[in-house]
């Protein structure tokens, strides 16, 4: 994960002093509007229509914009990690609900930083007033030397995005978006996952589908089960992350779980102090993702994912993981955490989100509990989460 360029905060301010005029605020004003709009997210879902409203327009601009700028780097570090990010010089990218341009920007400014020439951003949504912000900041992102974007904003729904017969994408993105689409019939989980796969078909045949959703439990859920679909079909349409098997999801198997992502990652001070005021963390992105893409899976049989924290507790740290065999429990005693040629720190170092692949371990497995303990070839951290270095 990357962190927040402080000339993009000087460039956020001044755009919502220019763009927002009356509407802008800051100081205590700007935490009302996040602690107001932050409650709508999370426990009035029928008020979000109203939270498009002008009223905390100045909280998703300066507040819900950086702060959620970088989530759509881990899902890019994933890719890289992987070798599966587009070698050329310029990325096509389609931004499905774009809003203020928090993901399609984040993505932006991921590929400025691997030393991609130019984005073509395509951004379509039906906020006209949020997409006349996300140009004036998309111009002086160039202007300050940020980002080589060259955006297109089309003001439409962005379950129709017009752009039938133009190049193909290497990215289409749905930030947030997925779970505000309206949906046909009965089943939503069927029509989302229909509508993700013709809309990769048409506009990113051999490029990548990633959806970014709440944290929150219902919205997780809905998404695993969207997973799910894709993983039973087997199509031309496939999960490459976060799930390392074609499995059904084990989480969905009761009603108290769900996946997601929680990186590490520490708010610039001035969205911290805002964040404190309005009663919300000021650490840590989380988020739920999905990844699509036409090319096979990169994972291996055995791999698995940490799905939890570790859960220290005497004599021992935990982690819950999640593989093709469903949900297990790693168990690193504390007695051999230093013994000589064991990484017994692996497990520690395993934040929610790594993968794991465990050659050569000699496993004594009971139920859902694998024991990791000598004698260890190795514990190898695939995909170690946290800030790059």
């Amino acid at each position: 994960m990357g962190t927040l360029d402080p000339r993009f905060l000087a460039v956020l301010d001044e755009v919502a002093r220019t763009e927002l005029g009356a509407l802008d605020a800051t100081g205590d004003a700007l935490a009302t509007q996040v602690r107001t709009l932050s409650e709508r997210y999370t426990r009035d879902r029928d008020a979000i229509d109203h939270a498009a409203g002008t009223d905390v327009r100045a909280a998703r601009f300066r507040f819900f914009l950086p702060r959620d700028f970088l989530k759509i780097h881990w899902p890019l570090e994933e890719l890289a990690a992987w070798g599966r990010l587009p070698t050329k010089r310029t990325w096509r990218v389609l931004d499905l609900g774009a809003g203020y341009g928090a993901t399609g920007l984040g993505l932006a400014h991921f590929a400025a930083t691997r030393g991609v020439e130019r984005i073509e951003l395509v951004a379509v949504d039906r906020d006209v007033a949020a997409l006349r912000c996300l140009t004036a900041l998309a111009e002086r992102s160039v202007e300050a030397g940020l980002v080589p974007i060259d955006l297109r904003a089309v003001a439409r729904n962005a379950a129709h995005p017009p752009v039938a017969g133009s190049a193909p994408f290497d990215f289409v993105l749905w930030g947030f978006v997925l779970n505000e689409m309206p949906t046909e019939g009965a089943d939503a989980t069927a029509h989302r996952a229909d509508m993700l796969a013709r809309t990769l078909a048409a506009h990113a045949p051999a490029g990548h589908g990633i959806v970014l959703e709440p944290a929150l439990k219902h919205q997780s859920r809905a998404l695993q089960a969207v997973r799910d679909v894709f993983a039973a079909r087997r199509g031309p349409v496939r999960v490459v992350a976060p799930c390392t098997h074609a499995a059904p999801c084990p989480m969905l198997a009761g009603d108290r779980d769900w996946c997601h992502e929680d990186v590490p990652v520490e708010l610039p001070p001035a969205l911290a102090t805002t964040a404190e005021a309005a009663g919300l963390r000021q650490a840590g992105l989380t988020y739920s993702y999905l990844t699509l893409g036409a090319a096979p899976e990169p994972h291996h049989a055995d791999d698995l994912r940490i799905v939890s924290a570790p859960l220290a507790s005497k004599g021992k740290t935990e982690s819950w993981a999640c593989g093709a065999s469903g949900l297990k429990r790693l168990v690193r005693l504390d007695r051999h955490r230093d013994r000589a040629g064991v990484d017994g720190d692996a497990i520690d170092r395993a934040r929610r989100g790594a993968i794991l692949r465990l050659d050569g371990v000699d496993r004594e497995t009971a139920g859902e509990r694998i024991r990791v303990e000598p004698p260890i070839a190795s514990v190898d951290v695939l995909k170690p989460p946290g800030p790059s270095r």
